[in-house]
């Protein structure tokens, strides 16, 4: 079925016959978007499928992408527009947006991976403050606190500002020891800095009190940050994320799929689990 979608969606943007497209799978996501790699003898590109429902806040994003990249950052992919100078195209059901294709591996576990990631994403942070921001309460901060109102926390007060959404390491393709993209860009959302720095040190370094400091240290060299307000965001969504994995894991899905789930929901819980060594959650705030 999604040949012929597939193919119906590329004759609408200038891409060279004859092209080749493949599946790509994403092994850590709760998403059911499917992405292609085509190539073709003018380039090599990603066509990823979204939610019907989604046509305008993606629409949105592609300008804020455009954005960004006049501004000088372009670790992002570019977003190729349609034969009818659209950059959405509506097929089979789901909304498409065709991108150049970024190379590249995700990048171990290393401090120096995490630190080429962090002082890339401050940079990516300073281009999407350049915009509008404001003073409020944090996006990423409530929606924790509404499945955790056990561990109270104030209502700390944080500048806004466009953010990634998906800060994480299996999002950031190195080459050669370099940075060269990062990919995933649907969860842009307007949010404070802080759930994308500790989002992208989580990844890398779990609950390593030295790599968070040396990041944070960082990351700090272009924005002040509260390195509290990044554990606590981190603490909490690690078990928001337990409980989305284990209700996401109850639906009936392909085994494959069901594997990969079970994989990423034991590497949260065997994170969790560790968390007693520390002798209370308190202590697991670093910063307290």
């Amino acid at each position: 079925m999604f040949k012929n979608i597939v193919e119906c969606v590329l004759s609408k943007f200038n891409i060279n016959h004859p092209f080749t497209f493949s599946l790509i799978s994403n092994s850590y996501s709760l998403s059911s978007s499917h992405v292609f790699k085509v190539v073709s003898s003018n380039g090599v590109f990603a066509l990823k499928s979204y939610s019907f429902e989604d046509y305008n806040s993606l629409a949105f994003i592609h300008t804020l992408l455009d954005q960004i990249h006049s501004n000088g950052f372009g670790l992002f992919p570019s977003v190729i527009c349609s034969k009818d100078n659209t950059t959405v195209v509506n097929q089979g059901g789901f909304c498409w947006d065709l991108s150049t294709w970024l190379p590249g591996d995700i990048p171990d576990p290393l401090i120096c991976n995490l630190l080429h990631s962090i002082k890339s994403l401050a940079q990516f942070h300073l281009v999407m403050g350049l915009g509008y921001s404001e003073y409020g309460l944090m996006t990423g901060m409530e929606k924790r606190l509404s499945a955790i109102k056990s561990f109270s926390v104030s209502n700390i007060k944080v500048k806004i500002q466009y953010c990634w959404g998906d800060a994480r390491r299996e999002n950031v393709l190195f080459s050669n020891n370099r940075i060269n993209g990062f990919v995933d860009y649907y969860a842009f959302r307007r949010d404070c800095k802080e759930v994308d720095v500790a989002r992208m040190i989580s990844s890398f370094a779990g609950d390593d009190l030295s790599m968070w400091t040396t990041a944070l240290t960082a990351y700090s060299e272009n924005f002040e940050i509260d390195y509290l307000v990044c554990r606590k965001l981190d603490i909490f969504g690690t078990i928001v994320s337990l409980y989305r994995w284990l209700n996401w894991l109850q639906y009936p899905m392909p085994e494959a799929r069901y594997k990969q789930g079970c994989q990423r929901f034991m590497e949260i819980f065997q994170r969790v689990e560790k968390w007693k060594e520390h002798g209370s959650l308190k202590s697991m705030l670093f910063y307290d």
